[in-house]
């Protein structure tokens, strides 16, 4: 359950720097509103009967965020629709509900980097998704909740859960309008950075919401997108008895993001992104004495290309600053880059590369925020018209600004999913993490091995 200070409005403390963040989105909105009107007929609407086909493309080819899902968590919706269950028919909406059952290995489950401990987890999940058919315009429902069962560490059982719901508004055939707000509750990943490596996982719950609106004009493309997230955290008791003061983490966290591209010819496109963010957290000063409060900014231009059906996608590179009330913490700054791009070298083979440098928060004792640069590489190809396959991995590598400080982490995962009919499947996955830091004894290996077994209608 959302928390009083969520349900209250903890964004109000601060109305100045969430007033910057909405300018900041005023004026490439401007941009977007003048132009609906006189927008051109060149593009299909998006609407379609079946909602999990928004695309006249294979399923995997059509994807218009594959990093969203690097592990393949929906692997199973992405086979042909023969093998698409059939839902439950609700008139202008359809109902997907289903329930799938795992079992894993985990080698190290507090990611340990001595004395490592293997348990074996237990986990059911029910979920539904309640999907729109409209012509034109969508909006959609999603819920989900996994109760984990540890067979030798109980204390780690835990119930995660979220309600998510997402929409877009045709206002004309190149113009759009979206949004996202996505309710959760979950147990902090034991190999987290800023994990309290209390008796019992971190709980912690929320909100993440998206508002946009992007316009083709001729040959110009506008975006607009404002994000807000809250964060919450439990305070843990650690086997000495000491109590963790997670709540000195509870935050709100903003951004203005504006995109502005020009069409220099066919497919290729000049890019100018600019973004602010702030960070605002409930208790300031916390336990310690520090005001992790920050406000930051990054601009960035470079090239996009839209090749239908072979290659999307966009480099950009540019400058970012993350500015801290306190003089405690250093500000990083410097060079900022971003590059991803969905290849397809055949509908049923997509491969997905990123390479990014920009500033993440942390709560790192003695540090606001750190530099981290990643990079990863998503594989997905359909073996079989019922089998998916996906593997990932990545490198990312965290600077830790003012203690001189350096982490590096290591992932990889490999998934297959079977769909035997349309309403069950299974699959099985392998995945390994590294992690080599300098802070303190947070070095760790850790292997997963996991089967699921999926049920639905």
């Amino acid at each position: 359950m959302i928390s009083h200070s969520l349900r209250s409005g903890a964004f109000s403390a601060r109305p100045l720097s969430l007033a910057r963040i909405i300018g900041a989105s005023i004026v490439v909105g401007g941009m977007f509103v003048s132009s609906v009107g006189v927008a051109q007929d060149t593009v299909k609407p998006g609407g379609v009967l079946d909602p999990r086909r928004q695309h006249d493309a294979a399923p995997l080819t059509a994807e218009p965020r594959p990093q969203d899902d690097p592990t393949g968590v929906h692997d199973a919706d992405r086979t042909i629709d023969a093998y698409q269950p059939k839902g439950i028919d609700l008139g202008e909406f359809l109902l997907l509900p289903a329930i799938e059952f795992g079992e894993a290995l985990n080698t190290n489950v507090y990611a340990e980097n001595r004395s490592a401990k293997a348990d074996f987890i237990s986990s059911v999940a029910p979920e539904f998704r309640l999907q729109s058919r409209f012509d034109t315009h969508s909006l959609n429902f999603y819920g989900k909740a996994e109760q984990f069962m540890y067979h030798s560490f109980t204390r780690d059982n835990h119930l995660d859960g979220n309600l998510a719901a997402d929409g877009r508004i045709d206002v004309t055939k190149t113009a759009e309008l979206g949004m996202f707000v996505n309710l959760f509750s979950r147990s902090e990943d034991r190999s987290s950075p800023d994990e309290a490596k209390g008796k019992t996982p971190t709980q912690t719950r929320g909100l993440n919401s998206r508002t946009s609106a992007k316009n083709t004009v001729g040959n110009f493309l506008y975006s607009v997108e404002v994000t807000a997230d809250r964060n919450e955290f439990d305070n843990v008791t650690t086997t000495s008895g000491t109590v963790v003061q997670n709540r000195d983490r509870d935050r709100w966290e903003g951004a203005a993001t504006g995109r502005v591209g020009y069409e220099i010819f066919p497919s290729y496109y000049a890019l100018m992104q600019y973004s602010e963010n702030m960070h605002r957290y409930d208790n300031v000063p916390n336990s310690k004495g520090l005001n992790r409060d920050s406000e930051g900014y990054s601009a960035q231009a470079g090239i996009g290309v839209d090749i239908s059906q072979l290659i999307r996608g966009d480099f950009l590179v540019g400058y970012m600053e993350q500015n801290y009330k306190t003089g405690a913490f250093s500000n990083p700054s410097g060079v900022s880059f971003r590059s991803q791009f969905n290849w397809t070298p055949d509908k049923l083979t997509l491969v997905v590369p990123a390479l990014e440098r920009s500033v993440k928060e942390t709560t790192t004792d003695l540090v606001g925020g750190m530099v981290e640069t990643a990079a990863s590489l998503l594989i997905r190809h359909e073996l079989e018209r019922n089998i998916i396959l996906t593997a990932s991995g990545g490198v990312t590598f965290d600077q830790y600004e003012g203690i001189q400080k350096e982490a590096y982490t290591y992932d990889w995962r490999l998934k297959g999913t079977y769909v035997l009919v349309p309403e069950a499947y299974f699959s099985g996955e392998v995945a390994q993490k590294f992690k080599r830091s300098q802070i303190g004894s947070s070095d760790f290996d850790q292997t997963l091995v996991m089967m699921r077994l999926g049920l639905r209608l």
